[in-house]
């Protein structure tokens, strides 16, 4: 019995480390085109910014990184989440384009692991990007199970984190950027994993500015610096749920 600390302090501790290693995934490709409005094509969308961020981490010393396609390509969930594992990443991030029935809806918005139910417009959305999951496979046994939850816990709790200087970097006063969706590449993978949401396809203007390569430029560097912020600030950040919870308190 007395392993288990010794396992939950292994699991919840964050190493420093002189570079973090990233996995850019550029959402759909090849026969998958994901969200198309007009002549705009997701997968288009998704790589072109992709490889925007890909280029601006690549030159920075403080990342090593890849990015799973470099052109209009078939790609599977289960490869995305196999390369992401072989290239033994420290965060994965995961490049779409959002829509909505609605065409007044825009802005970017930041997707994590969900830990209760999914609501029913993150369904929606998780289906329409042909992402969603049918759930993860508990272990047997009373200890695995712990650490099974523990990791899961941690791995969430650092997902968010991104997807909080994201919102720093992005838009920090405009609420409700962050949610939580049943995605394959977000439950699947072992480690920090987020879904960025760049813009709405179906929102006449935001469509528009997500075809200028400017545009596209100003979303990479926001990216960038959000990713920047969580590298710098790693071994500052709480590493388990009880922590944050406790430095709310103080």
């Amino acid at each position: 019995m007395r392993l288990i600390p010794i396992a939950i302090f292994v699991l919840l501790s964050t190493p420093s480390i002189a570079a973090l290693r990233v996995t850019i995934d550029p959402g759909h490709g090849g026969s998958e085109k994901g969200a198309v409005h007009g002549n705009v094509i997701e997968s288009e969308i998704a790589l072109q910014v992709a490889k925007k961020v890909y280029r601006r981490l690549n030159r920075d010393k403080d990342f090593k990184v890849q990015i799973l396609r470099n052109r209009e390509t078939d790609l599977s969930l289960e490869q995305r989440v196999a390369l992401s594992k072989s290239f033994n990443s420290d965060l994965f991030v995961s490049i779409h384009a959002n829509a909505h029935p609605d065409r007044r809806a825009q802005g970017a918005e930041f997707y994590i692991q969900n830990q209760l139910p999914a609501d029913e417009e993150s369904m929606y959305l998780a289906h329409t990007e042909q992402s969603v999951t049918s759930g993860e496979t508990k272990p047997e046994g009373d200890v695995e199970t712990i650490l099974f939850d523990l990791k899961k816990s941690h791995r969430i709790l650092k997902s968010y984190q991104v997807s909080q200087y994201l919102r720093k970097n992005w838009s920090p006063k405009k609420k409700k950027m962050i949610r939580q969706g049943p995605f394959f590449v977000l439950s699947q993978n072992e480690k920090p994993a987020i879904l960025v949401e760049v813009g709405y396809l179906t929102h006449p203007r935001e469509r528009k500015r997500l075809t200028q390569s400017a545009y596209q430029e100003s979303i990479a560097k926001k990216i960038h610096f959000a990713l920047k912020d969580y590298a710098k600030n790693m071994d500052k950040l709480p590493s388990s749920i009880l922590e944050t919870q406790n430095a709310k308190t103080r």
